[in-house]
């Protein structure tokens, strides 16, 4: 899995958007931002948000109950360093399990 973000598929005023293997992954900015730096940012902790993949799809797994396992299907990384990751079952779009990843590391289920 490419553990960079370039190319983007989309930019937007807010955010760019990415396609990483199955995922969608965003970057968001604030009005009057340096996008180049605040992509320099989102590219330094990537590859920890990368790392993580395994442990948050267990994680909303287990929240989720019935033996469904659930896959990350987008990452958000806000202009603060947080990270969310959305999880959803493959058989189920509407329903979906949010695990946030706090600026120190740390993961809470949203």
């Amino acid at each position: 899995m490419d553990d960079e973000l370039s190319g983007p598929l989309g930019s937007y005023p807010d955010r760019d958007e990415f396609q990483i293997g199955r995922m969608l992954v965003w970057v968001y900015y604030l009005e009057g931002d340096d996008r180049l730096l605040r992509l320099s940012k989102a590219n330094a902790i990537f590859p920890a948000l990368l790392a993580e993949i395994s442990k948050v799809e267990v994680m909303a797994s287990k929240f989720a109950g019935n033996n469904l396992y659930l896959q990350i299907i987008g990452i958000s990384i806000k202009p603060d360093g947080i990270a969310k990751y959305t999880c959803r079952h493959e058989d189920d779009d509407e329903n979906e399990i949010d695990i946030v990843r706090a600026g120190d590391g740390r993961l809470m289920l949203l």
